[in-house]
């Protein structure tokens, strides 16, 4: 019995899988099977103690009383409901106000270039030729970039025009590559330019008509194009050769021709090309910049040459291109020549007389000069001076100037100098510091580390001297000094006359300070401007002695007060 029941139990076990032993007794095993679903209903069972909450077969509330909460009738109608602030998916235009904002200021620009902006090609030069009634004033040469902003604010603007009818960014000439089909189906691409107004106050006019704001207008050739209620008119001419007095081009009585500058360098970005090619284009670029700084520096001198022969024909004299420097004196007190026309002549003496020796290196390197412009600063003319060089000049100038003063040069006595001797004898209008022969006297009268001292602060010799730590000679700072302390003065004389300095901005600002030994590259505009407003008004205090100029060249611009 015991043993069939053994077996059965091994069998149950095998068939069904599911025995549980309750006890043995008398040596008999007791076993029975367990239903699996009756012990899951039980399970199940012993988890739901409450009843499911019905479901509401009610409508569902709309979205804008879910988004306010107002899910149920339980909400009060009399208690103001308050709206919920809505995501605003707009922009904001604060990238956009960032990305347009001129690094350094806190302008914003108003337009920006679209994508079919392109430089036009150099066969087509458009130039745009700036009147007042019939008279020239200027020659625009628009050829050389693809966009000019016309406008009040010269921090930002391409064609800075003073006049109280135009905006600070007032319109915009921009050049566009435009593709057209004609009745053919034949297609054709051309860089055009057009205007656009950037909702000025006083708008722009075309041919006399003054156009529709914020959309583009194209220009042709002999197109007049106006801005606010200036007097000036700008004519566009492509091709065409300029009239003979379109060399002289003069904006006001202070600022001279923007050909006295080195001309804009667009140097191009690196793309998917190999690097010789991009080399090449660098080469093309630095090419044709200085191809554009001697044409410059030639039309500066005819220009110089036209003014020259005036002059000389004022002063009764023949004209001589070299006799420059010892008429300038009697040319500035008689008043023949305005503050721009004086820069003019001052600053194409200077190129000239670097052309020679630069004209050689350019035919000799070509497109690797700017490699080697770097060691050689003094040859080159102003005109073709890359922004990289002009910036390394004026750190070691501005270097050289601070270890002087760090040295502390003991100030000359200016009364025992004969300055104010020289003041009192002479009955002219003119100051006595701009006399060669009064500088002179003074300059005979100071020791060596005096003049090396000023010398220094004006950068007027070379840094070979330093190198040698041997001071010029004596006669070679004396002579530079001259000239530039008469040169200094009668840029003064001039200034004074027009106004002051205030019309000088930009580049002619920084000018204005470094040739008078004021430190430019970390000064900002506002006090560039009160520096040199200080010393124009120091000179006239002292109506050209000398006793001023001594003074503001010992001391740095914080002490001149």
């Amino acid at each position: 019995m015991q043993t069939r029941l053994r077996d059965q139990c091994r069998v149950n076990r095998h068939e069904l899988g599911a025995w549980s032993e309750v006890g043995s007794r008398n040596g008999i095993l007791l076993s029975h099977p367990l239903n699996y679903d009756s012990r899951r209903r039980v399970k199940l069972q012993a988890k739901s103690k409450s009843p499911p909450a019905p479901r509401s077969r009610a409508a569902l509330p709309s979205q804008n009383a879910s988004f306010r909460g107002d899910t149920g009738p339980e909400t009060n109608p009399d208690q103001p409901q308050i709206e919920k602030q809505k995501p605003n998916f707009k922009p904001t235009g604060l990238l956009a106000k960032e990305a347009n904002t001129v690094i350094g200021t806190s302008t914003v620009l108003k337009y920006h270039e679209p994508a079919e902006a392109r430089k036009p090609p150099t066969k087509e030069q458009w130039r745009m030729y700036v009147f007042r009634k019939k008279d020239l004033l200027d020659t625009v040469y628009l050829h050389q970039r693809s966009c000019w902003l016309v406008g009040q604010d010269q921090n930002v603007t391409d064609l800075a025009l003073d006049h109280p009818s135009i905006s600070k960014q007032h319109a915009v000439i921009q050049f566009r590559h435009r593709t057209s089909t004609n009745q053919y189906g034949d297609k054709s691409s051309k860089v055009k330019p057009y205007v656009i107004d950037l909702e000025s106050a006083n708008g722009t006019k075309l041919n006399g008509e003054r156009v529709e704001a914020s959309r583009y207008f194209e220009l042709v050739d002999g197109d007049v194009v106006s801005f606010g209620d200036s007097e000036r008119e700008k004519s566009n001419a492509s091709s065409q050769p300029a009239p003979s007095n379109a060399l002289v081009t003069f904006t006001d009585e202070v600022t001279p021709p923007s050909s006295t500058r080195p001309p804009s360098l667009n140097l191009p970005t690196r793309g998917d090309e190999a690097g010789p090619i991009y080399l090449f284009r660098i080469g093309r670029a630095y090419g044709g910049f200085y191809k554009a700084g001697l044409k410059a520096v030639w039309h500066n001198h005819k220009a110089a040459s036209a003014l020259k022969k005036r002059i000389f024909s004022d002063l009764k004299q023949q004209p001589r291109s070299r006799q420059w420097k010892s008429i300038r004196e009697d040319a500035v007190s008689r008043g023949l020549v305005t503050r721009a026309e004086y820069q003019l002549l001052e600053r194409n003496a200077f190129d000239v007389g670097k052309l020679p020796i630069f004209g050689v290196l350019v035919l000799i390197f070509g497109e690797w000069l700017p490699l080697l412009v770097p060691f050689m600063p003094g040859a080159v003319p102003a005109t073709c001076r890359i922004p990289k060089q002009v910036k390394g000049m004026r750190e070691k100038a501005e270097t050289r100037r601070r270890v002087s003063f760090r040295h502390g040069v003991e100030a000359p006595e200016v009364e025992k100098l004969g300055m104010v001797e020289a003041g009192k004898e002479s009955g002219e209008k003119s100051w006595p510091m701009t006399r060669a022969e009064n500088i002179k006297k003074v300059l005979q009268k100071l020791r060596t580390d005096q003049l090396l001292h000023m010398s220094s602060s004006l950068d007027l010799h070379g840094s070979i001297w330093d190198r040698v730590q041997l001071p010029p000679p004596g006669v070679l700072l004396r002579r530079r000094l001259t000239d530039r302390l008469q040169s200094v003065t009668l840029d003064d004389q001039l200034l004074l006359r027009s106004g002051g300095g205030q019309k000088l901005s930009g580049e002619e600002l920084v000018l204005a300070c470094e040739e008078r030994g004021i430190d430019v590259l970390h000064g900002k505009t506002d006090k560039l401007q009160e520096a040199l407003k200080t010393w124009l008004q120091r000179q006239k205090e002292d109506s050209g002695r000398g006793r001023a100029l001594m003074r503001m060249l010992f001391n740095r611009p914080n002490a001149w007060q």
